[in-house]
């Protein structure tokens, strides 16, 4: 079980990405401009109801998809690096491109297995997801490792400590909630200052209301959200990182 405290491994993950923020940053906006195209796309395909428009939205949201499942692998490697010391770099995001495959079964099962657990409630749900979390982090560690393996070898891992990541990743889900809140206020104010004039340009106060009001909400939660699932990855790194390190201790001193 890991013994070190949610803010020891918080503080220990910012501290180690902060060597490398700039390409820390330049991987995550990469992946945050991939997800979140195929929304605004269909934004677009939605309003305009183009049959051109509609087909781009749907390579879109395939081309999106084809993405994540070949990053996923080097995602966990690229945040493993990050969060541990090492030196990370974009190649890093795709050296599951050639084994794109074995991230996509991984993916499925993972997806599959959780799914099932949902249908009893939420709450076995969750645990099944965090059981599976460290999937691909164990996959790099082990390329001999069978998906089965990975996914037996992560659920390991996991046991006695699902709680502990649990309570790291509400943490941040709770401080994005309050800085999305806040940096929406801050964002409406300012547009509403901006678009006063227009109002009375215009005339139309009610669609310049909605207007600023959308672009701020969507906006701050954006921004919020995108901050804190990067936090969430390099932290979740930094984790399987010290649950490797306390197990072996563990595993030699049983030896001894």
């Amino acid at each position: 079980m890991l013994l070190m405290k949610s803010s020891q491994l918080r503080q220990a993950a910012a501290a180690e990405v902060k060597k490398h923020r700039k390409v820390v940053f330049s991987a995550f906006l990469i992946l945050t401009i991939v997800s979140y195209a195929p929304a605004y796309y269909g934004g677009i395909a939605t309003s305009i109801g183009e049959t051109a428009i509609m087909m781009l939205w749907i390579l879109s949201e395939l081309a999106c998809a084809a993405y994540i499942i070949a990053t996923t692998k080097g995602y966990a490697k690229f945040s493993l690096k990050a969060a541990t010391g090492g030196v990370p770099s974009i190649r890093d995001l795709f050296v599951g491109v050639k084994d794109v495959w074995r991230s996509f079964l991984a993916l499925l099962l993972i997806a599959v297995r959780v799914f099932l657990w949902s249908l009893l409630f939420i709450v076995p749900g969750i645990i099944a997801h965090y059981r599976y979390i460290l999937t691909f982090y164990v996959m790099n560690d082990n390329p001999d490792f069978t998906i089965t393996q990975c996914l037996k070898e992560s659920e390991r891992l996991m046991e006695g400590n699902k709680l502990k990541l649990f309570v790291i990743v509400l943490y941040y889900i709770i401080m994005a909630i309050i800085f999305s809140l806040l940096l929406e206020l801050i964002l409406l104010l300012l547009m509403l200052v901006v678009s006063i004039p227009l109002v009375y340009l215009l005339d139309s106060s009610s669609v310049t209301l909605a207007l600023c009001y959308f672009v701020a909400g969507f906006s701050s939660v954006l921004i919020a959200f995108s901050i804190m699932l990067l936090k969430i990855n390099t932290v979740t790194a930094r984790f399987y990182y010290e649950i490797v390190n306390a197990d072996r201790r563990e595993q030699v001193g049983q030896v001894i």
